[in-house]
This record gives structure tokens, C-alpha cells and sequence, in this order.
């Protein structure tokens, strides 16, 4: 037999050897309990060839930032030179500590687009303590990855991140001339006005607390909801819009109440920035009728989409029909349908960058 000494030295042998059995498949839960962030893209103004706006990281307690327009005075503070500050996109991302980001998208894939990537992993602080670390890469693909898989660099940046925090930056690498900004992020709607300032993409990172709640309504209900509210209520827009003939779409997320009422709203995407206060204001008066709600808990969270349709195409001049006294060589010529002009989007002013 065993002697009392001799028995717990085996047992402890035996679980140290099971502790060293399991630490890999228990760093590897680690790695894949995931991440819950909000990604968000923001554009800001300056004036044409001005001095580049700083890049320094910006860090914010996430609860402070209780509506639209706290985010916009803060990065107003941030960038003091610059203006038109506004959200364009927003996504919800779920990440794990893995070689595999999660994805912002402009763009059509197929096509030369742009991608926003995240990725998280463990980072060493100076004391050799572990911390959790954000890595975002901003990346221009000349088409589709197959076709073109190695992208050009337009900005790369690595943080430490804590829950309950929020992170925002841009470079220089994000300064976009405006024609490129218009073909991406405006949906084509150009103004003369536009020519006048550099537009930076200010990039932001929320790290949440919890898992985002699913939503309510998706972008198909959504349409349907917004068709049945008992009270619509829509966006007086600027004169910025209307004397620069901007169009585009913003869509704003709300959270309606168990009395139909709207009690709280944020601008989720916008091709149409100078736009998006205005549809704000509007989509914090809208009601739905409580029969719409029933079965769903309280607060619903749907999208309501406020547009401006792009002006008609103009028409083509009207050619007077050829006569029998009109030679054929003109006949022909008149009567030839023009060749069509294929456009392309405009690729960025950026340089490929080494890593």
C-alpha cells in the first residue's frame, strides 16, 4: 500500500499533468469567447491642401456618448480645423482572437471597392501584463479578391481596448479627394461645392459590454413598419441639401416603446451626410400603431429609411427625321446609335504602403 506521503505526491503529479493536458483547450475557449464591437465610419472636412489632421487615437467612455450628437461635438473637438462632421456607416461585428477580421465593406466586391478589417488579439503592456489589442487595416481592392488579391494600404493602427470603451482616429492614408469620396460613399451625388475640401474618414470602435440584442424588425419588416406608423413625420432638409441638389438615402435605427412611440433613435447609414440631423429629428417623432409591436419586447428596434431620389437623366436631343432628299452618308449618320461610355469608379489617391 501506499503511504499517505507517497499517495498525494502521485495525485499531485497526476493533476499537474491534467492541468498541462487542458491549458490548450482552455486558452483555446479563451480565444474563442468572442468579442462584441460596433464599427463605425465618420467623415469630416478641410479646406483643400490644408496641414493633415493629427492621428492620434481618441478614447471614450462609451456610456457618455448617449446620442448622435454627443459623438459629433466630441469629434468636432477632436478635429477643431475641420467640419461637416457625420456618421456614414455603422456594423455590428463579432470577433474571436483568430487570423480571420471582421468586415466593414464599401462598395461592390466584384468591382474595386473598399474593405475595413478588425481583429483583435493578446498584446504585453510594458510590465509584461496581458491586454486585449484591436488591429484595424483599411485596404483599397483594385476588384475581386481572386483577381486581385494583395491590396493597396490606406491606414493600419493597433490599440489596447477595454470593454465599455470607445476609440476613434484617422491619417492622412484616410484623406480622400472628392471624386473618389463621391463615387463610394455618396452614391454619385456630386455638387461643385464638394470640389472644395478634402474629406477624411475618421474610423471608430466600440468595444460593448454585452451581446447587441437581435433586432426587431429586419430591412424587409423594417419597410413594412415604417408603411404602417400612425404618425410619419418627414425631414425638412437643409438648404445645404436642396441648393446643392444632393440625394441619397439615410437610414436612422429607433427603438420604439411598448406606446408605439419612438424613444430613441441614431443615424445608422447615410449616403447623404448633410441630411442626416435633419432625418434624425424627424425619426424621434414617429409613432406605430401597438397592434405592430405585440409578441415583441419592449423596446423594438427596426430601421426607418428617409431618401431624396436621384434627378431624372436628361434627355437625349430629339434629331429631326432624315427626308428623302437628305444624302445617305448623313442618313446613316444620323441614324447610327451612339456608342455607350462605360464609366468606372475612380480608384483612391493612395499609395501602396509596406507593412
Amino acid at each position: 500500500m501506499f503511504s499517505y506521503q507517497t499517495s498525494h505526491r502521485i495525485l499531485f503529479f497526476f493533476v499537474l499533468a491534467f492541468l498541462f493536458a487542458a491549458a490548450p483547450a482552455w486558452a483555446q475557449e479563451e480565444d474563442l469567447k468572442p468579442t462584441y464591437v460596433t464599427a463605425r465610419l465618420f467623415v469630416v472636412r478641410t479646406q483643400r491642401n490644408q496641414e493633415p489632421l493629427t492621428n492620434q487615437l481618441f478614447r471614450l467612455r462609451t456610456a457618455a456618448q448617449t446620442d448622435d450628437e454627443k459623438w459629433l461635438s466630441n469629434m468636432q473637438k477632436a478635429y477643431p480645423a475641420a467640419s461637416g462632421v457625420a456618421l456614414l456607416r455603422t456594423q455590428q461585428l463579432r470577433l474571436f482572437m483568430i487570423p480571420k477580421p471582421g468586415i466593414l465593406m464599401v462598395g461592390d466586391p466584384m468591382r474595386p471597392h473598399l474593405e475595413f478589417q478588425f481583429l483583435i488579439a493578446q498584446g504585453l503592456r510594458d510590465d509584461d501584463s496581458i491586454n486585449t489589442t484591436a488591429i484595424i487595416d483599411a485596404n483599397f481592392y483594385g476588384g475581386p479578391k481572386a483577381a486581385h488579391p494583395v491590396p493597396m494600404s490606406m491606414a493600419n493602427n493597433g490599440f489596447e481596448i477595454a470593454p465599455g470603451m470607445s476609440y476613434f482616429f484617422t491619417t492622412d492614408g484616410l484623406r480622400l479627394k472628392h471624386d473618389v469620396y463621391t463615387v463610394y460613399f455618396r452614391d454619385r451625388s456630386f455638387a461643385p461645392i464638394l470640389e472644395q475640401y478634402d474629406h477624411y474618414l475618421v474610423l471608430s470602435l466600440t468595444v460593448d459590454a454585452d451581446k447587441p440584442s437581435a433586432w426587431s424588425f429586419d430591412a424587409t419588416k423594417s419597410a413594412e413598419l415604417q408603411s404602417k406608423a400612425s404618425k410619419k413625420v418627414e425631414p425638412v432638409w437643409s438648404d445645404e441639401v436642396k441648393n446643392n441638389k444632393f440625394f441619397g438615402k439615410v437610414q436612422v435605427r429607433v427603438e420604439i416603446g411598448a406606446d408605439g412611440k419612438v424613444a430613441n433613435a441614431n443615424i445608422w447609414e447615410s449616403s447623404l451626410p448633410e441630411g442626416n440631423l435633419q432625418a434624425l429629428a424627424a425619426a424621434r417623432q414617429w409613432e406605430f400603431p401597438t397592434t405592430e409591436l405585440a409578441g415583441i419586447n419592449s423596446p423594438a428596434s427596426a430601421l426607418l429609411t428617409f431618401a431624396i431620389a436621384p434627378p431624372p437623366p436628361p434627355k437625349a436631343p430629339e434629331k429631326a427625321a432624315p427626308t428623302d432628299k437628305t444624302p445617305a452618308t448623313e442618313k446613316s449618320q444620323g441614324q447610327a446609335k451612339p456608342a455607350e461610355k462605360k464609366t468606372t469608379a475612380t480608384k483612391p489617391p493612395v499609395k501602396r504602403r509596406n507593412k
